[in-house]
This record gives C-alpha cells, sequence and structure tokens, in this order.
C-alpha cells in the first residue's frame, strides 16, 4: 500500500490495481464528498480504457460536500480516531491508532521499557505473545509455530486497539519472530516475511547496554547481541526509521515521549 503522504496518482494506481488485479472489475462510478472525486474518477477512466477499450468511464458523483447529512471528514478521523470512533468500523478505527513498537534481544529491557512507556502514555500495552507460547511448549519452535506467533500477535494488536485506546505500545511485532526465524532455521516461510512487514508509527529499538540476566529461559549475551545487529540490519535495509534507545528505563522512556512529541 502506498503511504498516507504519497502522491494522489500512487493512492489511484494502487485503487485501480485493486480493481483490476485483485477484484477483477472496471467500476463505473467513484462516490466522494470531496473536489478530488473528479479527478480521480478521469484516472480511473484512463487506466481502465488501457485494458477495456470499451469500457463508458468513470464519473463522479458528489455527495454531500458540505457534511450536514454526515458531519465527519476522513482527514478528521485520521487525526483523531478516538474522537470519531462511532464513524469508522471497528476494524477501520484499529488500524488508525497510532502504534508504537518495542524490539530488542532477550534481557535487553524490551518488556519493561514497553510497561513503563505504556503507563507515561495511557496507551494500552499488547505483551508479546511468543514468549507466553515459548513457556507453555518449553522448546525451541518450528517454522510453522514461529508464523502461528507472528499472526496471533498481529491479532491482540488489532483486537486491542478496538478498546479506543490513545495508542498501543507492542512489546515487540512480527519482524522479531521473523528473527528468531532467521538465527533458529536460516530461513522463514513467505508468510512470516509478509507478516514482519507490518508497519508501526515509531518503531523502538533497546540498546543491549544492560547486564544480561538469565532467567532459565534466555539464551546468552553474545545470542542477544546477534540478535540486535541482525535486528539493526534488517531495519536498515528496509529504509524503516526507527529510534534506537539506550540508559536507564526513565531514560529510554524520556527518549521516546520526545520522539512522540
Amino acid at each position: 500500500m502506498p503511504a498516507n503522504d504519497a502522491t494522489d496518482d500512487e493512492h489511484r494506481a494502487f485503487v485501480a490495481w485493486i480493481c483490476q488485479r485483485l477484484l477483477q472489475l472496471h467500476v463505473e462510478a467513484v462516490f466522494t464528498s470531496e473536489a478530488y472525486g473528479a479527478g480521480f474518477a478521469g484516472f480511473l477512466s484512463r487506466e481502465f480504457a488501457q485494458e477495456a477499450v470499451s469500457h463508458p468511464g468513470v464519473v463522479h458523483c458528489l455527495v454531500d460536500q458540505r457534511r450536514t447529512t454526515y458531519p465527519v471528514r476522513g482527514t478528521d478521523v485520521r487525526e483523531d480516531p478516538a474522537r470519531w470512533r462511532a464513524w469508522v468500523d471497528p476494524l477501520v478505527h484499529a488500524d488508525l491508532v497510532r502504534r508504537v513498537c518495542i524490539l530488542g534481544g532477550e534481557s535487553s529491557g524490551k518488556t519493561t521499557l514497553a510497561g513503563a512507556l505504556a503507563r507515561t502514555l495511557g496507551a494500552a500495552l499488547v505483551p508479546e505473545y511468543g514468549r507466553a507460547y515459548w513457556e507453555q511448549t518449553g522448546q525451541d519452535l518450528s517454522l510453522h509455530e514461529l508464523e502461528v506467533v507472528a499472526r496471533t500477535q498481529v491479532a491482540h494488536e488489532i483486537q486491542a486497539a478496538q478498546s479506543t485506546p490513545p495508542c498501543l505500545v507492542c512489546d515487540t511485532s512480527p519482524l522479531s519472530t521473523l528473527i528468531y526465524a532467521l538465527l533458529d532455521h536460516g530461513r522463514p516461510p513467505r508468510a512470516l516475511v509478509a507478516l514482519s512487514r507490518r508497519r508501526y508509527d515509531l518503531i523502538v529499538l533497546c540498546r543491549p547496554d544492560i547486564a544480561f540476566q538469565q532467567d532459565g529461559t534466555r539464551r546468552d549475551a553474545s545470542w542477544r547481541a546477534a540478535q540486535h545487529e541482525m535486528t539493526r540490519a534488517l531495519l536498515r535495509r528496509r529504509r524503516l526509521p526507527f529510534l534506537e534507545v539506550s540508559g536507564s528505563v526513565d531514560e529510554r522512556v524520556a527518549q521516546v515521549v520526545e520522539k512522540l512529541t
């Protein structure tokens, strides 16, 4: 999907692609409450004409432009999802809630930071499902199990976002699960790679600058270092901006809050 700040034509081309490739149809009308609707309809008309010469073209139907019947705009919803909660579907609302993702190797302070940050922001905390699942099984996870863990982590995020929190603090993401797949198995399943590309408003990477604590479930400091380096390298390769935090819990929280404000 194109980013929110992508050009109009990038968004229009994406809609055309959905219609032609996924839905395999050519629409004949678009309904909007915006002046851009005419240009949108014209773009689709040109795109569809390349595949179906006989297509009649797409017309624009302007509906309630002054918002007298439905006093809400998409821009308003994106800027303050909680205020306009009643106007959107729960799944759409869940996708609009701001999400902060905390990444890091074992014993890097990730879970501690996630809890402290959620309390500071008054946000909903999404715990790390993979840890709970591993504690139940007590053994290294297969590729299939890692994929299940990633899917469940995302499902928990979506469920938490539907309760109208100001934002979510996610203790890990499918990207961390991908790192385990790479380090333990050497190759990840396609579905896990796709899940690992889930977007977050802010990605926070915890630097392993605190003493490694063995709680009976972790590996060792060298493993933690490998996790950290692979995570950082993957974020950079994907050109994903991230904030690398260090120091005490309070210092890390302050660094994240400063970035968010």
